[in-house]
């Protein structure tokens, strides 16, 4: 009986002092704050046990036994796998390779010789491999100056095309 007079008169005098230090509130949130502390050390503690008297991870090698000698599990397996009940779907382009993901390169949809190089507009040359606004509008001022072009080589004259962008564009270019 002493003992319990002993806890009572400390727990008074303990909530006296913490009344005097702490709002009621603060109080609280200490309380809590020490409640969870607790249950994460119960949970750390109850999952190493579990994991101690009841093993969740079975040796490779022993699975692999086990299924093959499990002929009911053999049998499941191949029906599941035929009729699979987790089907779920993506869209196709997802499936397709990283190639036919992305848009056709530039050119690939024209037709040998199909834009007359001195009657093309800008958004037809702009259909060319290799030919942006910029570039387009260079050729279009090239052929103004010289009022057309004489033939495919002369292409190369004008500023920022070369042999390599020339070679990408030339199979679908002709003169008139």
């Amino acid at each position: 009986m002493k003992a319990w007079i002993w806890v009572k008169r400390a727990s008074l005098s303990a909530k006296k002092q913490l009344e005097d230090w702490y709002s009621p509130r603060e109080i609280r949130a200490i309380f809590l704050f020490l409640a969870l502390g607790v249950s994460v050390l119960l949970f750390r503690s109850g999952r190493t046990l579990y994991e101690m008297y009841l093993p969740t991870h079975i040796a490779k090698a022993r699975a692999t036994e086990i299924v093959r000698t499990d002929s009911l599990f053999k049998a499941l397996s191949a029906k599941a796998s035929a009729e699979d009940s987790m089907i779920f779907s993506l869209p196709p382009d997802s499936l397709a390779p990283r190639s036919m993901r992305t848009a056709p390169p530039k050119g690939s949809m024209l037709a040998p010789g199909s834009i007359a190089l001195n009657l093309a507009t800008k958004e037809q040359l702009m259909q060319l491999p290799g030919v942006g606004p910029s570039i387009a509008e260079k050729i279009l001022g090239y052929r103004n100056k010289r009022s057309k072009f004489r033939s495919l080589d002369e292409l190369m004259n004008v500023k920022t095309i070369g042999e390599s962008r020339y070679s990408k564009m030339k199979s679908y270019l002709r003169l008139n």
